[in-house]
């Protein structure tokens, strides 16, 4: 039913100056992993945060040792209210368990968005621009940063350009569109 893929570590031209090394994602956003991500975000089936992360530990546990703490993308207060519950959060609370990595809460997301679906590269770029805030500073740690889904990796860059004080940055989803 899932398929799995990890992502090179090799980088594209786009990629080459952002400071997130490499990001991970067990699964590709098809079919039933999209209808389950979409079911988990907009229908309130929080359980499916459990069984995501458990996916992410079970695929993706070496890469995750690498870091010291997990960092759940914010949502903005809005939307946070809105949902009534963060994913990436919900990810993150039963990756922590699984792993041993605490999580931290380092940035904000001091602007409200549009959402990213149906976005292309372009404009997932400048509807996120600037858009994240430092809430505390790193200490230099290895940060792993865990969003639900990654179409251009937009959103993880984002929010590693505004860590502050970070060690060695990485990005870990669910999916991954292609």
């Amino acid at each position: 039913m899932f398929i799995q893929t990890q992502l090179t570590t090799k980088k594209c031209f786009n990629c080459l100056n952002r400071p997130v090394l490499y990001t991970q994602a067990p699964l590709l956003h098809d079919g039933a992993v999209s209808k389950a991500i979409s079911d988990f975000k907009y229908n309130k089936k929080i359980k499916w945060g459990d069984f995501f992360a458990y996916i992410l530990y079970r695929d993706c546990k070496t890469y995750i040792e690498n870091f010291d703490i997990i960092c759940p993308v914010p949502l903005h207060k809005s939307r946070l209210r809105q949902r009534g519950f963060n994913q990436s959060e919900e990810i993150a609370i039963t990756l922590s368990k699984l792993s041993g990595k605490p999580i931290e809460h380092l940035l904000i997301r001091a602007d409200k968005t549009h959402s990213q679906k149906g976005l292309g590269r372009k404009d997932r770029l400048l509807n996120l621009k600037n858009i994240f805030r430092p809430k505390s500073d790193a200490n230099h740690q290895n940060i792993l940063l865990l969003d639900d889904v990654t179409t251009t990796g937009s959103t993880l860059y984002e929010c590693s350009k505004s860590i502050k004080n970070p060690g060695k940055i990485g990005g870990i989803s669910v999916s991954r569109r292609i």
